[in-house]
């Protein structure tokens, strides 16, 4: 009579422990390739949003990244009401916010809707522009983004939102639209050390305000942990407990950095003599971090631009273009 070979209950348990082992040595090394690949399809994204913008500014304003201000602008002499012909009048800058930015760029097919969403975004306030009323698009009427710009009703539901405390559709910061830092950055400089596109930032980089990076010595000090990391923006490629984001330079690259700012990229601040760290998400050279004014790099994610009183974009009293802004909703 033939004996029965089989697995005893000894060796079926060995064999489920070498399974587990090695599930246990594998799952680590996947997760790892998982957020690997996030992360460079995120870096993808941002270049194909920074280089889209090169494209239009090669097309439409020469050197100069796109403006919304300089989409829809206002008559030289007249109201903002009033609509001057396409392409002609001065710029509205009270309109170079981050909704109409990624709006006006999605109107002209230059990139899609989900382009602008990361593919980690851990807030459920940011979602993907699913109804994009491209048809809206009439610079004869002065329309270059879909929506109204105020009330209620389907015109209001139609627009693209950038307020990460409500509802926003798109994830990703910019270089603040105002000031030294758009005359001199918002264009195709090639600069390898300034940035203009990024994941969201923690709030002035994690210290109280923009003042409080540098400390009595003159040294940059650390952020405050409380506020670092209580940010939501760590979970886009972090552990929860230290950021990580990707970043695109004026040259086109992209960085993923562990720290909100880059090796070697250092400002001299007024009053100083020696250079410290640019923080990306810091107005360390202008009023406050409301504030558009200021030389070093700021990214933002911003749907909303005070510019006082007078006609947007324009100081009655001076005559002059009001170029020194401040933002609201800016942090989740």
């Amino acid at each position: 009579m033939k004996r029965k070979h089989g697995f005893t209950l000894i060796e079926l348990l060995v064999v489920i422990a070498i399974i587990a082992l090695l599930v246990g040595l594998l799952l680590p090394a996947l997760n790892q390739a998982r957020a690997r690949a996030a992360q460079l399809k995120d870096g993808t994204q941002l270049r194909g949003i920074h280089q889209s913008m090169v494209t239009f500014a090669g097309e439409f304003e020469g050197d100069t990244l796109p403006l919304p201000g300089l989409l829809r602008r206002r008559s030289e002499t007249g109201p903002a009401s009033i609509i001057p012909p396409p392409g002609t009048g001065l710029e509205r800058t009270d309109l170079n916010t981050s909704d109409r930015l990624y709006a006006m760029t999605i109107m002209q097919n230059y990139f899609t809707p989900d382009l602008v969403v990361g593919p980690t975004e851990p807030s459920a306030r940011i979602l993907v522009k699913e109804a994009f009323n491209w048809e809206a698009f009439s610079p004869v009427r002065g329309i270059y983004w879909p929506g109204s710009e105020s009330g209620g009703g389907v015109a209001q539901q139609q627009r693209f939102k950038a307020d990460i405390n409500a509802e926003s559709n798109t994830s990703y910061a910019h270089l603040v639209l105002s000031g030294d830092r758009k005359r001199r950055q918002w264009r195709t400089t090639l600069d390898s050390q300034f940035p203009v596109f990024g994941n969201r930032g923690v709030r002035n980089g994690g210290y109280p305000d923009p003042s409080s990076v540098i400390g009595p010595g003159g040294f940059p000090l650390p952020p405050d942990p409380e506020l670092y990391e209580s940010s939501i923006t760590l979970q886009i490629h972090g552990s929860r407990k230290q950021w990580v984001g990707n970043v695109v330079f004026n040259d086109g690259r992209v960085d993923l950095l562990r720290a909100m700012t880059s090796q070697g990229v250092n400002i001299t601040l007024p009053g100083q003599d020696d250079p410290v760290p640019d923080i990306f998400y810091a107005n360390q050279t202008g009023g406050s971090e409301n504030s558009g004014d200021g030389r070093d790099a700021y990214l933002l994610l911003y749907d909303e631009i005070s510019i006082g009183t007078g006609t947007p974009g324009w100081n009655s009293s001076t005559g002059q273009e009001i170029d020194n802004q401040t933002s609201g909703n800016l942090w989740d």
